[in-house]
């Protein structure tokens, strides 16, 4: 029977925390380890999860310093975790559907060249109570391949991972050196990479929750992070560029288009957490425009903002 990692990395969620565990725990999957990836937490966490060490499927693991989300994340899967699988859950989100391990597992025993799984997830927006449910619809198995070549952002299109839901073999993984690039997308590149060594399988459930609240870390990100997002984008091209199996046309159409749809989810973001600081705002947009100059007239064409983006240049140009 396959082991199931459940990896939770966190840093100062003690409020969320549990429900995160609880809900691992609930799998009714019976061959599942839950990790809890402590990053040297300064609030109540290590004393608040003791009630779990009861159950010898859970293991608590505190660093003695902070090693960064993707330094974190990378630790739980290389050295805290044991399993054949692993899924990477983060300590504000949680499954909610307790089945999910058991389904993924099913799906895997019966198509032995799957490497990752993923299914439909619940967006819950804290500020206003409110939810939203992907609506992903893929066949149940799709090469890997062709999972790289149209993987899109979820603000664009259904074709996308969503790392609370993303079961993946963890020796593949492992042998791939992910979670390596500290980056915000860590997982992105992850899981593009991860697919291109097989098939894709898709449950088409609502299986987990990602809470959307004042303190994800993709909303509090500072100019440089981003940018090194959008650059890190470029990963997985140059791994697929190394393997040759996509010709060269095909490949430079994929990277234009992950560039820019990676500028257009970066400066949503930003733009929303910062257009009240223009002084914030110009150096910004001049550094978009000298570095991704396509990239931003594709947003704006895609957007419709063309009235904003007088507005904007205005700014930077007055």
């Amino acid at each position: 029977m396959l082991k199931v990692s459940i990896i939770i990395p966190t840093f100062n969620r003690e409020n969320y925390l549990h429900q995160t565990i609880a809900s691992a725990l609930s799998q009714d999957y019976p061959n599942v380890e839950v990790i809890v990836s402590d990053n040297a937490s300064t609030d109540n966490t290590e004393e608040s999860v003791k009630r779990y060490h009861l159950d010898s499927r859970f293991k608590y693991f505190r660093n003695e310093k902070n090693l960064g989300m993707v330094g974190n994340q990378r630790r739980g899967l290389f050295e805290y975790s044991s399993g054949d699988w692993a899924l990477v859950l983060d300590s504000d989100d949680y499954l909610c559907d307790n089945s999910y391990i058991r389904k993924a597992v099913k799906l895997i025993e019966e198509n032995k060249n799957v490497v990752l799984v993923h299914a439909n997830f619940r967006t819950k927006y804290e500020e206003t109570a409110t939810f939203k449910d992907s609506d992903k619809q893929l066949e149940r198995i799709v090469p890997g391949r062709w999972m790289f070549l149209n993987y899109k952002y979820a603000v664009l299109g259904k074709v996308n991972y969503d790392k609370l839901t993303v079961l993946f073999n963890r020796r593949i993984a492992m042998a791939l050196d992910i979670f390596k690039e500290d980056i915000i997308s860590s997982d992105r590149e992850a899981f593009l990479k991860i697919a291109l060594e097989g098939d894709v399988g898709f449950v088409s459930d609502v299986v987990a929750v990602y809470r959307i609240h004042g303190s994800n870390l993709s909303k509090s990100a500072d100019m440089d992070v981003f940018f090194k997002n959008i650059k890190a984008t470029l990963i997985p091209y140059e791994f697929a560029k190394e393997k040759g199996i996509f010709d060269g046309k095909q490949l430079e159409k994929w990277k234009r288009r992950m560039i820019r749809e990676a500028v257009e989810v970066v400066v949503t973001a930003y733009l929303t957490n910062k257009l009240g600081r223009l002084g914030l705002l110009k150096p910004f947009m001049l550094r978009l425009l000298k570095e991704y100059p396509f990239a931003v007239m594709a947003m704006l064409k895609v957007f419709r903002l063309r009235v904003l983006g007088r507005i904007l240049l205005r700014v930077i140009y007055r």
